[in-house]
């Protein structure tokens, strides 16, 4: 991973909004799914690979079938309703612990002092969206939540971005956008965002473009320190 220092050198980029992710980026959600589809596998007598899941990492809902890896683990089918009854209580005991990822909250709340416009782009569905921003209590924040529920195709293309920013009335090139995944990344690149990415747990090992600037942590950091990410081939 390519660390960047804020603290030197830098050029304060004239943003007028900031697009985030929201699964893995605001909070870790990612992460606390394949933990608890892990313990299923488990539960059967099987583990889960973190390699066979982390290619699906920011993919539009729907794009891996954990049953369906389950299934071919145990060579025979399963009862799905029998595998959420247990699932389902675990995994929202688990999402109610996850905090924000570290900065997230501050950033935000920077952004609005400075009058930046703020939106959400995610290849999840709108009410999982929706309702983790409301948990989260930063829904108030957002103009714009945009999610493939509006017609548009999913992250790698850039429609959700574009999205995004003509619904916060920006052009691309003057808007950030926040991300951890590869696919993420790809789509606000593409759609013409400068791009900062934050790797979750789960990603802090992939590729990122090469036009993105690669960070730690969020923490720590106001907006006046995100960079220039004008700059691509």
């Amino acid at each position: 991973m390519r660390s960047i220092n804020l603290g030197k050198g830098l050029v304060s980029m004239p943003f007028l909004g900031i697009v985030f992710d929201f699964d893995g980026t605001i909070v870790d959600t990612e992460r606390v799914i394949y933990d608890c589809w892990r313990e299923v596998f488990r539960k059967y007598g099987h583990d889960l690979p973190l390699e066979a899941w982390v290619q699906y990492v920011g993919a539009a809902t729907g794009a891996i079938d954990p049953y369906q890896m389950l299934e071919v683990k145990l060579g025979r089918p399963v009862d799905r309703v029998e595998v959420d009854v247990y699932r389902r209580p675990l995994e929202t005991e688990m999402l109610a612990k996850e905090p924000m990822r570290p900065g997230v909250s501050e950033l935000i709340e920077d952004a609005r002092r400075k009058g930046l416009r703020l939106a959400v782009a995610s290849n999840s569905q709108e009410p999982w969206v929706t309702r983790g921003l409301e948990a989260l209590g930063i829904a108030h924040h957002f103009e714009a939540v945009c999610t493939p529920d509006d017609g548009v195709d999913p992250k790698p293309s850039p429609a959700l971005y574009l999205l995004a920013v003509e619904r916060l009335g920006i052009p691309p090139g003057r808007a950030l956008a926040i991300e951890d995944s590869p696919l993420g990344a790809q789509s606000a690149v593409a759609a013409g965002l400068a791009c900062v990415v934050v790797p979750s747990a789960l990603t802090k090992h992939e590729s990122f473009p090469p036009q993105c600037v690669v960070l730690d942590t969020l923490e720590g950091l106001d907006i006046d320190q995100l960079v220039d990410l004008g700059q691509r081939s």
